[in-house]
């Protein structure tokens, strides 16, 4: 085996980890949602797809799902960028009530399910630039081989 491909192997089992270990610190939507008993009062980072959209003097209460949990976000109206609409996504900074099905969003971030999708499609296109940087690092430790 190739020194790359250990030191690959390496850096992959440290990140694994390291992101175990740290579960806590840096918790993902999906274990937020389940252990959300946790984090009541607390301060999460949560993304969502908006299922409905309502106002209410100057806060938009947006529901949305995240994890097959679906719960209120109260978001004060100069805090979003723009109006979101259904099917959109939002990523909020929030203090979690999801206790009593809700969170108040201190930030947020609207994206459309066009530029989600966008985001991907980006992300594939650089898989070949990777391949290639790659394979001219092998020709170029390897002598051409």
């Amino acid at each position: 085996m190739s020194k790359i491909t250990l030191l690959l192997i390496f850096a992959l089992v440290s990140l694994s980890t390291y992101s175990a270990a740290n579960i806590e610190k840096h918790p993902s939507d999906p274990y937020i949602i389940k252990n959300y008993n946790r984090y009541e009062g607390k301060q999460v980072f949560l993304r969502a797809a908006v299922l409905d959209i309502g106002r209410n003097n100057d806060e938009y209460i947006i529901q949305g799902e995240t994890g097959g949990i679906i719960y209120r976000i109260f978001v004060k109206d100069n805090l979003l960028d723009r109006i979101p609409e259904k099917g959109d996504l939002i990523d909020f900074r929030a203090v979690s009530y999801l206790n009593e099905g809700y969170v108040v969003a201190d930030e947020a971030h609207i994206r459309t399910g066009k530029e989600h999708r966008f985001l991907f499609i980006r992300s594939l296109a650089a898989i070949p630039v990777l391949l290639l940087a790659l394979w001219r690092e092998r020709h170029q430790l390897f002598g051409g081989s």
